[in-house]
Parts: structure tokens; sequence; C-alpha cells
């Protein structure tokens, strides 16, 4: 009597590696700012729309998924020597960011809430306000309200003919935030 064969495996067999991944997917969705589809994201990678559902779920985890790849990229301002120049430091590197990426502000609009990179670069920024001096209920606020004012300035410039938006606009609104910054 012959010894008892081993049953036949029943692993399937690995299946065609995938296309694409979110990395892709994050940087075709930044290239299609201006039309944020799931159809011209697709197009852009070379397949079809519901490859993209093995990612991410929908329009909205598009538009996370593109913030993600340009905070990724966002080059954080150093710490600087006193609250007010890191706050504008920080104003600076947001409407930078916003205009590397067009359309960029207009997809932050249409979230239902911060994205969750978002979220932690202005909680870094917190500490950041925090080891300065900057008293907590300040240093939670005012980086919220220099990016609400880079996101102001970076959507006024880019819809305003060119030279016609005041460059001191920025600066002249962040100074008022600045002027009720305590421990700054």
């Amino acid at each position: 009597m012959s010894p008892p064969k081993d049953p036949p495996s029943r692993r399937r067999p690995a299946g065609r590696p995938p296309l694409i991944d979110r990395a892709m997917i994050g940087d075709a969705a930044l290239a299609e700012l201006g039309n944020l589809t799931l159809v011209a994201v697709a197009r852009r990678l070379g397949v079809a729309k519901s490859a993209l559902y093995h990612h991410i779920d929908g329009r909205d985890g598009l538009a996370l998924i593109a913030v993600d790849r340009a905070l990724d990229a966002w080059q954080r301002p150093e710490p600087a020597a006193s609250a007010a120049a890191f706050l504008a430091d920080l104003a600076a590197s947001l409407v930078r960011c916003l205009e590397d990426h067009p359309g960029l502000d207009n997809v932050l609009l249409e979230l239902h809430a911060p994205p969750p990179t978002m979220i932690e670069a202005m909680i870094w920024a917190e500490h950041v306000l925090l080891d300065l001096g900057v008293h907590p209920v300040d240093a939670a606020t005012a980086p919220d309200l220099a990016a609400i004012l880079a996101h102001e300035d970076a959507r006024h410039r880019r819809a305003s003919p060119p030279g016609q938006w005041p460059e001191s606009w920025l600066e002249d609104r962040l100074g008022f935030v600045l002027r009720g910054l305590r421990g700054a």
C-alpha cells in the first residue's frame, strides 16, 4: 500500500499584481485638481474607474488622498525665534503649497472636515508655539487662523489679475492675529 497523497493545495494562484497604488492615485489626483473626478483620475492612470475603488471609497477619498500627497510634499517652516516669525513663515509656506497645487484650495473647501494630515500639521504648529511660550489657548488657535488666512490669500491671488492682489494682504491680517497673542 502506497502512502496517501497530499491533498491538493487550496491556495489560489496569485492574481495580477496591482497596476496602481495609493501614491499613484494621489499624484494623479493632484494633477487633476481642476477637475477632480474618479473618471479623470482613472483616465490619467490608464485604468478603469472601478480599479480606484480598491484603494479609495469615492470622490471624498480621492480628495483626501490628494490633500495627503500635497501635505507630504509641503515644506514645513523651521521653528523661529519668535511666535510672530514662525506664524508668518507658516502662513507663507502654506500659501506656497496652495500655489504649487492649483485647485487644492477648492478641494479643501469641499471637504466636510479637515483632513487628518492637516490636523496633524496644525498640532505640530501648536507645539512649536507652546515651545515659544505662547499661551496654550492661543497656541491652539493661531495655526488654524494662519492656515485660514493663507487659504484665503492663495484663493484671491489666483483669482485676481496679475499684480492686482495686494502683497500686504496676508501680512496685514496676520499682524492683526499676532497682536492678540498672549505670551508671544
